[in-house]
């Protein structure tokens, strides 16, 4: 069992849950309904994609190796970084780039 994956795969679901709440709660009032739910998307998968890790790393040992555990792990960071994260910034960036809500 890789510990740092499963490290990794607690900050994700932590970070994801975070994101979650602020979904839930800021943003409602500066995304509309679509975008909104679009948000919700991208937390939804990166909780599942969070949770995919830890149970790749339950699996015994005979039915995976250690090499495809390891795959699969990276896999699925990386499903969480270009398909949530990509989702998370389209949905934000008029608050990251616009001057005129400061």
């Amino acid at each position: 069992m890789n510990k740092g994956f499963l490290i990794v795969a607690s900050f994700s679901l932590a970070f994801a849950v975070v994101l979650g709440a602020l979904g839930a709660h800021a943003l409602t009032m500066v995304l509309n309904q679509m975008q909104l739910s679009s948000f919700e998307t991208g937390v939804r998968y990166h909780v599942w994609h969070s949770f995919g890790i830890f149970l790749v790393h339950l699996i015994p040992a005979p039915y995976l190796s250690a090499r495809a555990r390891k795959w699969i792990s990276w896999l699925f960071l990386i499903g969480i970084v270009f398909f949530s994260f990509s989702i998370y910034l389209l949905n934000l960036r008029f608050l990251l780039w616009n001057r005129d809500l400061c």
